[in-house]
């Protein structure tokens, strides 16, 4: 009788346990890198909207004529004839310019306002604009812009 060169059954079962075993353990380790990979993700996405919106705002302030600020609205002119307006929402900011609409994904906790006193009545010419955003893990920050206004703008205000 001839033999034949073949595996047993138990070899069979043993390389098929130490395959599964190893597919296991890549399975996982793929599905943790994976989840890190999105939460990295995440965290870098809010991260450059933070960025995005400070060197936007910044500018925009930087180089305005007059910035108006009321509730969840920021109106900002430029003596261009351009108007920037931030709307301010519990879960976005939208920058709107002459048609174009630039959308930060963020929380927003609190906004409010520090204005210029220019006469008797009430204005609403912001020098300040403070806002606290709330990040992931309950971390919170807080962002401030100032606008200094020249003494020909105070001038001109004062004699309206």
């Amino acid at each position: 009788m001839k033999r034949i060169n073949a595996y047993t059954l138990i070899e069979l079962t043993v390389s098929l346990v130490v395959g599964s075993l190893l597919i296991i353990f890549i399975w996982t380790g793929y599905n943790f890198i994976t989840e890190k990979y999105n939460e990295w993700n995440y965290k870098n996405q809010w991260l450059r909207d933070i960025v995005l919106l400070d060197r936007q705002l910044r500018s925009d302030i930087k180089n305005a004529y007059m910035v108006v600020g009321k509730g969840n609205t920021i109106n900002i002119h430029r003596g261009d004839s351009i108007e920037i307006t931030y709307e301010i929402n519990h879960n976005s900011i939208i920058r709107n310019t002459n048609g174009r609409r630039d959308n930060f994904d963020l929380n927003i906790t609190n906004i409010s306002y520090r204005y210029l006193e220019l006469s008797e009545e009430k204005s609403f010419t912001v020098s300040s604009i403070n806002m606290v955003l709330q990040l992931p893990e309950e971390e919170e920050l807080k962002l401030v812009f100032r606008k200094e206004y020249d003494s020909k703008f105070r001038y001109n205000s004062l004699n309206r």
